[in-house]
């Protein structure tokens, strides 16, 4: 099985993950953003040990490293990301707006899956193996073909969720389309972008405050610099 399949299932032949997952992303203004994954397990806790789960909340409350948490047999990670490797976030200024795009190529599997099998070494539930996967790339559509058909195949259940700063004027994946949740919010069913091929492309725009401020008191200084001379009164000739 390719690497991008178990990156996708989160090792499911090591560690037992399964492969109903969400990605949450959550973008502040200057790009920076937080990505949460959350995996239920509960399809694989008969082959874990009776207190995995256990050992896993407590190694979350006291880690210094993962930053994670453990609600019933849902195991949430969460992690800082910055433009570059995985995404790119665009700022334009406009006369009396602000636009924010951010353009998803790949999802930081690789990030995750080497978070979980360190948080399941750290609770002795699995040992490492020190292996690793690769990221998502979500423009290879030919090379994603098998891992779109693995997934159907096992019904997963895969999402990605975007939280813009600013309300959100536009969002799709080439024919894909997002469901919108909010104003600030969209989500995506990862399993058909990873078929179309396409990167997640997200808009948002706000107002210029201070390209509006600017160009009112501009207006407002002409006005009134305007009206003073109109009235200033005319020097009268000598005679």
């Amino acid at each position: 099985m390719r690497m991008i399949i178990a990156a996708l299932i989160l090792l499911s032949l090591v560690a037992n993950a399964a492969v109903d997952q969400h990605y949450e992303q959550t973008l502040k203004r200057d790009g920076t953003s937080t990505i949460v994954k959350s995996m239920e397990i509960n399809i694989f806790a008969a082959d874990l040990d009776e207190r995995a789960l256990e050992k896993i909340s407590d190694t979350c409350n006291t880690s210094q490293r993962i930053r994670c948490s453990v609600e019933g047999q849902t195991i949430t990670i969460e992690d800082d990301f910055s433009p570059g490797n995985y995404y790119i976030f665009k700022t334009e200024h406009g006369l009396t707006a602000i636009e924010y795009t951010l353009t998803v190529n790949k999802i930081p599997t690789d990030r995750f899956s080497m978070l979980l099998e360190e948080l399941l070494d750290e609770a002795e539930v699995v040992e490492s193996t020190g292996g690793s996967a690769d990221p998502l790339d979500l423009l290879d559509k030919e090379g994603n073909a098998e891992s779109v058909y693995f997934l159907k195949r096992f019904e997963a259940n895969i999402t990605y969720s975007v939280n813009m700063p600013v309300a959100i004027t536009e969002a799709g994946a080439g024919g894909v389309n997002a469901t919108v949740l909010g104003e600030r919010t969209v989500r995506f069913d990862l399993v058909d972008i990873m078929e179309e091929g396409q990167p997640i492309t997200v808009k948002s725009q706000e107002m210029n405050v201070a390209n509006i401020i600017l160009v009112v008191a501009v207006i407002v200084l002409g006005a009134l610099a305007y009206s003073f001379f109109r009235q200033k009164p005319k020097k009268k000739k000598k005679k």
